[in-house]
């Protein structure tokens, strides 16, 4: 699927990466997650392994942009929700400005609708709202948000992350706390 950001955007399987595909992956989350490049040049991702993710790919191929989206079933008040995680959003420094983001969310979250799950869920810095808010996501507002830690044990996700979601199959988050059922992602 071509992209208005003069990228080429890829949906690959998770199983599908190829080497050469995974090593400029790591490069470009390297790049863009400074903070966690120690992870990102180990592995592509971050504690939840995604089912897919889209590239955004230059004329010669090289990964310019990126996003993994998780497939996890939570609970919402008690709730059953098939939600598509979305994790790793990146855009190479020189590429930033185009909109390059929006085109790759838009297209995660066609996946996802044509996988039949209910929202799209994301974390992000109180900052960077203003991305997916153009985007169509939705701020969901201060509430208790649950998952596992490294040890298995349930705690809150840290202060830094606000949720916000993209309605697919459901169009109304349901109220209630959140729990993520596992790791985040």
């Amino acid at each position: 699927m071509a992209s208005e950001s003069a990228l080429d955007l890829c949906l690959v399987a998770e199983e599908a990466v190829s080497d050469e595909q995974d090593a400029m992956i790591r490069d470009c989350l390297v790049e863009c997650f400074p903070d966690d490049r120690q992870i990102f040049r180990r592995t592509r991702n971050w504690h939840t392994e995604p089912i897919y993710r889209v590239l955004g790919l230059d004329g010669e191929g090289v990964v310019q942009g990126h996003i993994a989206v998780v497939e996890q079933t939570i609970t919402v008040g008690g709730e059953s929700l098939a939600v598509a995680g979305v994790q790793s959003v990146a855009v190479r420094l020189g590429y930033r400005g185009r909109r390059i983001a929006d085109d790759l969310l838009k297209a995660a979250m066609a996946e996802a609708k044509r996988r039949d799950l209910d929202v799209g869920l994301l974390f992000c810095r109180e900052e960077l709202m203003k991305v997916y808010e153009r985007c169509g996501w939705l701020w969901l507002g201060p509430r208790l948000t649950l998952m596992l830690d490294e040890h298995g044990s349930e705690v809150e996700i840290p202060e830094k992350n606000v949720v916000m979601y993209y309605p697919l199959g459901v169009v109304e988050f349901p109220t209630g706390d959140i729990n993520l059922c596992g790791r985040d992602w």
